[in-house]
């Protein structure tokens, strides 16, 4: 028998092979792991796409539950009053699988959402103070009541109704075919310092509206009310949750009997603006959602929206 002796390789080289299959080892599992890592990321993309369409749909639900709700109250009466269902607001809600799927069971909790409507007639709209091509004086003494109250300064209101509001805004919103976002107040160098405390009690909406006495806080009502002791105008608010008021006679009725000195004319009972504000958190995604509403009677439209 002939034996077949193998080539003997140079240590070197045998060392040179392992190097490479090291190499070649780790290049496949970094190929492998990326490929996985991919695989991964596309995964979670599909998931957060199908959590983002379920999440809207969900707050599509909130928004006509809202619209619903102020239908219903419209034809319930003329007042608008915080006493009523669509200022409960929403509170914390599970969205589980049988809400969104008849056929699932109950009980997989997949988020939750929760809401609130706001009567934007509660407060100030600086829309008022355009009145043709001038500031008007009355709406800007209650401007510059409620700019003071929160930090700012008389000169202050009247610098921004001025720059805004005698003529220097754009044509469109002159005459009253466009209005902008009421966030973009926040925006003004002259509101800036005091909008912490004005955010709640000013508003831009797209006409003219008057102040619902039954849903404006009592700061509000104190700027409107000119005169009126500060004790009163609590008194009235207190007032109103045993009580709301049915017509804007009733103020001075509330306030001693004395309505020769009232502006009356700046009130209502009623209200057509609303702000629907709503989170939602589903899966791994949370939104915050805005729209405001224009109710007219028993019919609404959504004037303006907002998703951050």
């Amino acid at each position: 028998m002939t034996l077949v002796r193998h080539p003997r390789f140079p240590s070197s080289q045998r060392g040179a092979a392992v190097v490479t299959a090291l190499l070649l080892t780790a290049l496949v599992a970094v190929v492998v792991s990326g490929m996985v890592w991919s695989q991964h990321v596309m995964l979670r993309r599909l998931e957060n796409q199908a959590a983002l369409l379920q999440l809207r749909w969900a707050a599509r639900g909130g928004l006509e539950w809202a619209r619903v709700i102020l239908a219903g109250d419209a034809r319930s009466g003329s007042t608008d009053h915080l006493g009523e269902p669509w200022a409960a607001g929403l509170p914390s809600t599970p969205l589980d699988e049988a809400l969104l799927d008849a056929g699932a069971s109950a009980g997989d909790v997949l988020g939750e959402i929760r809401g609130r409507i706001v009567d934007l007639q509660g407060r100030f709209n600086v829309e008022r103070l355009h009145k043709g091509t001038a500031v008007d004086p009355d709406a800007l003494a209650v401007f510059s009541a409620l700019v003071r109250g929160a930090g700012g300064s008389a000169e202050d209101a009247e610098r921004f109704a001025e720059r805004y509001f005698a003529g220097q805004q754009p044509a469109s919103i002159a005459a009253g075919d466009g209005w902008l976002m009421p966030e973009q107040l926040a925006e003004a160098p002259e509101l800036r310092p005091a909008w912490p405390q004005l955010a709640e009690r000013v508003t831009w909406l797209p006409r003219d509206t008057r102040i619902n006495v039954n849903t404006a806080d009592s700061a509000v009502l104190a700027a409107a009310l000119p005169g009126v002791p500060d004790a009163d105008v609590q008194q009235l608010a207190a007032g109103r949750a045993s009580a709301h008021l049915r017509d804007v006679t009733e103020i001075g009725q509330r306030l001693g009997g004395d309505t020769a000195n009232l502006p009356l004319k700046s009130f209502s009972t009623d209200s057509r603006f609303f702000l629907v504000e709503g989170e939602i958190r589903f899966g791994r995604l949370t939104r915050s959602l805005a729209w405001v509403i224009e109710r007219n009677g028993r019919a609404s439209t959504v004037r303006w929206s907002r998703e951050s």
